[in-house]
């Protein structure tokens, strides 16, 4: 019966692969088609609009920490002790609690809503005084824990909600050309975010951000009912099958030999410590490296880098359609390379210009964003290969993308705080030079510590791909699988 029901799976998929391959020959764009699906433009409303508040966290709050709450290098430290711990075992519990729970309530939604209504409020809990009485340590381990503990469920919830609504790479990336199109929401929102910041006095920047809070909000439940509303019209479950949920010993065993999931594990590991690195002293880079431009025009400088991820990724999706996600995400990696191995040099030479440290800022806030969406599509794709393996050990069951996608964070998590550790010491130390009337000189130690990340992430991570093998798209099996996991 189970080999009888795959048969049937695959012609069905088949069927569908035909469909979309008719839809993506030559340019591919199908942006239109996408525009006219309520279903699609929901779950890119999902990851634009009703997301975009955690820029305002992700951006300002370590600099309003370091400012306004004077928090040292120390406090820094022991605070990211514990956070690196709270951080890895919240991701390897979400998973199979969210995979549970949209067994038991026939969708993902429910639990997505609630995770991102807490989590935009999160966003904001730093800066609004509510926090004020703890210890600067203690108020900084409570921010970043909360707004990071909603951000990992609502990332791994929504990779999983992707993988379940879509079939192939081809429509993944499709799905992320609507993202980067109306991700350039989240571009104006820093972009006005990083005029009106002030580290000392956040009441503007405060009632500024209860409005795009507000915003989110209201799009992500529109979003929810619109998803859900499509799942009801198609008569989708969250769970197919007569099995009962595989163990988490087996699927743990299906991973052993599973290649494609310990090279994306890796790209992961490195990717996470660039981009924390580039997301939390963003703000503070941009002061030091950029010292001697007006305020106004260093501010605007700011708000572009920060949202150039958005038309970065656009602009990749072509790339991506002709050449494949993996290609994509390895000239990526090369760029970065490159980029930070000039700009490094430049810095060892003496001769760092503003263009050379703008490159550098540019590239190291970018490329992590872009890698971080593709990443994101292949992972679906490794999510996919997953459950076919298991389904080919125990029979039809229900998607386990979800655990897959939590598991990495026993990997992944910690780096997040190798840029907030190393970047809090070099602020204490550029403190300390001031005290005592020396030149600071932390422009090169600046340079460096965004250079280094990003040419040895990239490299390792280059090394790492080597031999990663095709993906779903290339192979009808896993797309069947996937039929009767769903």
């Amino acid at each position: 019966a189970s080999s009888q029901c795959l048969v049937m799976c695959r012609q069905r998929l088949r069927h569908l692969g035909a469909r979309a391959a008719g839809c993506g020959k030559a340019g591919r764009s199908c942006v239109g088609d996408l525009l006219k699906s309520r279903q699609a433009l929901a779950y890119t409303a999902l990851c634009t609009v009703g997301s975009v508040h955690s820029f305002l966290f992700s951006s300002f709050h370590m600099d309003y920490f370091l400012v306004a709450r004077e928090l040292s290098a120390g406090d820094v430290l022991w605070a990211h002790s514990i956070y690196m711990g709270w951080n890895t075992v919240n991701d390897v519990a979400a998973g199979p609690i969210l995979d549970a729970l949209a067994a038991r309530c026939g969708s993902r939604l429910p639990g997505l809503l609630a995770l991102q209504v807490v989590w935009a409020l999160a966003s904001l809990l730093p800066f609004a005084g509510v926090l004020a009485s703890l210890p600067a340590g203690a108020a900084y381990l409570a921010s970043i824990s909360l707004f990071d503990g909603c951000l990992s469920a609502t990332a791994v919830a929504r990779a999983a909600l992707l993988a379940d609504i879509t079939t192939s790479e081809g429509q993944r990336i499709q799905m992320q050309r609507l993202n980067s199109i109306f991700g350039n929401f989240e571009f104006f929102v820093t972009f006005v975010a990083f005029h009106l910041w002030d580290a000392m006095d956040v009441g503007v920047f405060l009632g500024y951000g209860a409005v795009v809070v507000v915003v989110s909000v209201a799009a992500t439940v529109w979003a929810c009912r619109e998803l859900r509303a499509a799942e009801r019209a198609g008569g989708r479950k969250a769970e197919e099958g007569d099995g009962k949920p595989v163990a988490l010993g087996v699927s743990l065993k299906c991973l052993l030999g599973h290649g494609n999931f310990w090279r994306f594990l890796g790209v992961a590991v490195m990717r996470e410590a660039q981009a924390g690195l580039a997301k939390t002293f963003h703000t503070t880079a941009m002061s030091v490296l950029f010292v001697d431009t007006p305020g106004w025009v260093r501010r605007s400088l700011a708000g572009v880098v920060q949202g150039a991820g958005g038309p970065v990724s656009l602009a990749c999706t072509w790339v991506a359609d002709k050449h494949g996600a993996v290609q994509l995400i390895r000239w990526l990696f090369q760029a970065g390379a490159v980029v930070g191995a000039l700009c490094w040099a430049a810095e060892a030479l003496g001769v760092t210009t503003t263009p050379s440290a703008m490159a550098l800022v540019l590239t190291s806030n970018a490329i992590p964003q872009v890698v971080g969406a593709f990443s994101a599509i292949v992972m679906a794709g490794v999510a996919t290969e997953h459950n076919a393996r298991v389904a080919e050990r125990c029979g039809p069951q229900p998607s386990q993308t979800a655990t897959l996608l939590s598991l990495t964070a026993v990997a992944v998590k910690p780096a997040e705080s190798f840029g907030p550790v190393l970047g809090a010491a070099l602020v204490a130390g550029r403190v300390a030079d001031k005290e005592a009337g020396a030149d600071p000189g932390a422009d090169a130690a600046m340079v460096v510590l965004y250079a280094a990340p990003l040419v040895l992430g990239s490299v390792a991570s280059l090394l790492v791909l080597i031999g990663f093998e095709g993906g779903p798209a290339a192979d009808p099996e896993y797309e069947a699988a996937r039929a009767h996991v769903l």
